[in-house]
């Protein structure tokens, strides 16, 4: 019984060793881009964003973390959270792609690009 113990907590450690390893990854090839992104997960909860990102958003006196996805996106492009659904319900479920252009305070112009991420 002991054995069998052993083997799961060493394949659980591996398992977790190999995620931190991605996330480790993740980061240093998003803060190693000079266009602001910040990825969300399946629920829209913000994964992380990179400098560039966090550096806008707080120049726009908005808080990433604080906002869903949807909040983030309806802010952003100024629409109603009934679009903003549909659009991030087409992006995870069609794997669709979009482009879209927004005026932010201080003059500031920014091309959002949404776009599904797969494994």
């Amino acid at each position: 019984m002991t054995g069998t113990g052993n083997g799961s907590q060493q394949r659980l450690r591996q398992s977790i060793d190999l995620l931190s390893q991605r996330l480790d990854y993740m980061e240093h090839m998003l803060h190693s881009l000079d266009n602001a992104a910040m990825p969300y997960d399946l629920f829209g909860h913000l994964v992380f964003a990179n400098r560039a990102m966090y550096d806008l958003l707080k120049s726009q006196a908005i808080s990433g973390y604080d906002n869903s996805a949807l909040d983030l996106l309806c802010r952003l492009l100024d629409i109603d959270q009934a679009q903003g659904r549909r659009s991030c319900i087409r992006l995870s479920s069609e794997k669709i792609r979009r482009i879209s252009h927004c005026d932010l305070a201080r003059r500031k112009h920014c091309i959002i690009f949404l776009l599904p991420l797969s494994a």
